[in-house]
Order: structure tokens, then C-alpha cells, then sequence
């Protein structure tokens, strides 16, 4: 018989014991739960802030997890054996007394025992620094129209297609669907960079920031002028002709600006190249462009929805006090605040902002 390395992979990978620990890993980094135990189709699972028990529902397709139909377990201590001995005791004066003994022994032994162990070993595997991500439940409702727009239910939609890659808890209602590897963590989309650099280019309060840069560039000091172009990064889209056109209008106001232009230009190319972030943008625009089509396009964000995600954002912060989830949704905002400034949607950031904000 001979096999691929490929499908010797994939057999290795979605046998019993790999998808136990598959299963265990991404549900233990959730906030509430813990997995006790798995079979061919149901995952037996805990709740350790309510210590209520589940069945659940799972799947596995190769990429991603699925989590659905929980049915909370009630557990019912048997004690019929014990019951049993004592009964046959009273009615039977051959009875032997030695048999209640041993009955009551097993009883013990068997009294959740198993249970009690899975959980203990399960609660020691739980991480301990995982944000309390339950804290946010609820927050759709508290977040105004922003779950209105249509980018918010564009990211809902494409959210169940590709979720991300962690597990952020359970409400033992809603189906949890959680991805191995998250292909949007770092993607960003281009779309319409040439067009919004040419309305940049308009803008006087740039132009102006973009002067004063210019000046003290002349003077050698670099600092401000990485500064703005790191802040409007998407000027970077402009081809080499369009480019030098553009430096030219926003200097044009100031002579002697504008008679050194070519020395300015060369020190904006040596900024570039010895900024990775620059260069770095700079081969993104080339590399999408023309923007993307179809259904990346359809993921773009705006400013207007960049500043809706934010405000909903503080929203949240206002309803929670976990310091994890604090520094995580203020990280959120920053790479917000980064993906705006470069003119690029950052497609896993805002797709994780969507799912926080959809609880």
C-alpha cells in the first residue's frame, strides 16, 4: 500500500487523539470553558465559572472547529447499590453486615470520582492568562448603529466563513465556529489608493504638515517628515511621476520650498528605503495595484467605519474591568488607528473588532 506524505499527514493530524488535543487546546484558551472529555461526535465540556456540565455537538472539516447544539448535563449521585444492601439487610436477618460495608465503599469510589479527576486535569491544562472575555456579553446591544452598517454585517457574514483563530467563550447557545490558522491576521487590502492620495494631496491641512516637514527636511532633520508620511502612507500609491507631481503642488506655495524640490525628493526616497514600515507600504500599494476586486473589496473599510469601530470600542470599555481585555481592545485601537493612517484595511483586525463587538 502506498500513501502521500500529504494524506499520511492529514490521517495523523484528524486521528482520535490529535483532535483530542486539537479540541482541548482551542476550547481551554477560551474564557469559561474546559474540555473533560471527547468521543466520535459529542464533546463532554465544563463551564468553570458556573460549574455547569455539557454535551456538545462538534466538527472538524481540516481548517475549521465547530461547536454546536450544547445540552447541559444534570448529574445525579446513584446510590441504588448502597440503597440496595441496606433494604436487603432489613428484611433478610442472614444478610450479611459486611455487604452495606462494601457498598457504601464502592459508593464512595464511584461518587463522581471520574468526574471530579477530568476536571481537575483539565483545569490544570487552562491557561491563566486569558482575557475574561465574558465581560462583553451583551455589548451588541450597547453599541449603537454601528451594527447597522453594512461593512459590520459584511465582516458578520464573512465571519462565519473564516473565523478567527481563538475561542473567546462560550454562551452555551450560540454555535462556535473557531479556524487552526486565521489567513486574515496579517492582511491588509489596498483599494483605491492611487484615488485617495490624490484627495490627500488636496487637503490644506496636509499640505501644510507636509510643508513644515519639507523645511526641516532642508535643515536635516528627517524626524518629521517620516513622521507624516508614516501617517499618510497611502501618498506612498503614487507612481514616481505622480509623486514628484504631487510634492510639487504642495510646495509650490513656498519659493524657495519649491526651487529645492529635487533635494527634497531624494531625501523622502532615502526616508523610505530605510524605514521597513515605509517600504514595506510602499510594496504593498505596488504589489494590489489597482486595488482588489470581488469580495476583497467588499471587506474595505472607511474612515467613517474605522471611527464607528473605535467609538463602539470605548463603548465596551466602558462596560468592563478585566485588565487583559482592557489592553486587548485598546491594542485593537491602535492597529484601527495604524490601518486608518496608512489608507489599507487591516483585514484581521477588524474582522476581530466585529466578532468582540457581536456578543
Amino acid at each position: 500500500m502506498e500513501i502521500t506524505n500529504s494524506k499520511l499527514s492529514n490521517y495523523i493530524l484528524y486521528s482520535n487523539k490529535n483532535l483530542e488535543k486539537l479540541c482541548r487546546s482551542l476550547i481551554n484558551e477560551s474564557a469559561n470553558a474546559v474540555l473533560l472529555e471527547s468521543y466520535n461526535d459529542k464533546l463532554l465540556m465544563a463551564d468553570h465559572n458556573s460549574g455547569a456540565i455539557y454535551l456538545a455537538d462538534y466538527n472538524f472539516d481540516g481548517k475549521t472547529l465547530t461547536v454546536e447544539n450544547y445540552e447541559q448535563v444534570e448529574v445525579v449521585n446513584d446510590k441504588a447499590e448502597l440503597r440496595e444492601a441496606i433494604n436487603n439487610y432489613f428484611q433478610d436477618d442472614g444478610y450479611d453486615v459486611a455487604a452495606i460495608a462494601e457498598a457504601y465503599e464502592n459508593d464512595s469510589e464511584a461518587n463522581n470520582t471520574e468526574l471530579n479527576e477530568s476536571i481537575v486535569e483539565a483545569l490544570a491544562s487552562k491557561r491563566n492568562d486569558v482575557a475574561n472575555y465574558t465581560e462583553l456579553y451583551g455589548i451588541n446591544e450597547e453599541i449603537g448603529d454601528v451594527a447597522d452598517m453594512p461593512f459590520f454585517k459584511r465582516y458578520q457574514e464573512y465571519l462565519t466563513e473564516s473565523p478567527t483563530s481563538s475561542i473567546k467563550f462560550f454562551d452555551w447557545e450560540t454555535p462556535v465556529k473557531v479556524s487552526i490558522i486565521d489567513e486574515d491576521e496579517d492582511r491588509t487590502i489596498v483599494a483605491n489608493a492611487k484615488a485617495k492620495a490624490e484627495v490627500l494631496s488636496k487637503d490644506k491641512t496636509f499640505k501644510e504638515a507636509f510643508m513644515n516637514a519639507a523645511a526641516e527636511l532642508l535643515e536635516g532633520d528627517s524626524s518629521l517628515m517620516e513622521e507624516v508620511l508614516e501617517e499618510n502612507s497611502v501618498i506612498l500609491a503614487l507612481e514616481d511621476l505622480a509623486f514628484k507631481e504631487f510634492v510639487g503642488k504642495a510646495l509650490v506655495a513656498d519659493k524657495d520650498l519649491f526651487d529645492n524640490k529635487k533635494a527634497i525628493l531624494e531625501a523622502i526616497e532615502e526616508i523610505v528605503s530605510e524605514s521597513e514600515y515605509l517600504s514595506e507600504s510602499k510594496m504593498l500599494f505596488e504589489e494590489d495595484e489597482g486595488g482588489e476586486e470581488g469580495a476583497d473589496a467588499s471587506l474595505e473599510t472607511s474612515d467613517k467605519d474605522i471611527d464607528a469601530l473605535k467609538d463602539a470600542l470605548d463603548k465596551a470599555l466602558d462596560k468592563i474591568t478585566d485588565e487583559k481585555l482592557v489592553s486587548k481592545i485598546n491594542a485593537l485601537k491602535d492597529a484601527l488607528d495604524t490601518s486608518k493612517d496608512s489608507g489599507a484595511t487591516d483585514v484581521g483586525t477588524v474582522k476581530e473588532c466585529v466578532e468582540l463587538l457581536s456578543f
